[in-house]
């Protein structure tokens, strides 16, 4: 695919709006059980900060999709569940269609992604 492209020049470049999606793991401010050595129980405090170790047995995900040209960055969009070609092709015409008219009004912007599954399925 890359090969398709060895020839651009910086101008074929600034017309390109580039996309992706990244997952972000939140971990949450929450502790419910303090550990320490039986030896400390009579010479420290009751507990301090050094005695919490945050543990997320299954941390919640976040999905973003964003997209960027030679014209700068577009905004971050939440993507809800895994993302498949259905959202995908949702996505694309409800906002990434919205930021190729943004950042290219005269047209001639070229839309750029990946080879996700979900990107380059035939629906």
């Amino acid at each position: 695919m890359a090969k398709k492209y060895k020839e651009w020049r910086a101008e074929d470049w600034k017309k390109g709006l580039f996309s992706d999606e990244s997952q972000f793991f939140v971990q949450g401010l929450e502790c419910r059980h303090v550990r320490r050595r039986q030896i400390l129980l009579h010479a420290l405090p009751l507990f301090t900060k050094g005695h919490i170790i945050q543990n997320v047995i299954h941390p919640q995900k976040k999905i973003f999709c964003g997209c960027f040209s030679f014209q700068g960055a577009g905004p971050l969009y939440p993507v809800t569940g895994m993302m498949n070609a259905e959202k995908y092709s949702e996505l694309v015409r409800q906002k990434v269609l919205r930021e190729m008219e943004r950042m290219f009004p005269a047209g001639g912007g070229i839309f750029q992604h990946d080879l996700a599954p979900c990107h380059s399925a035939k629906k």
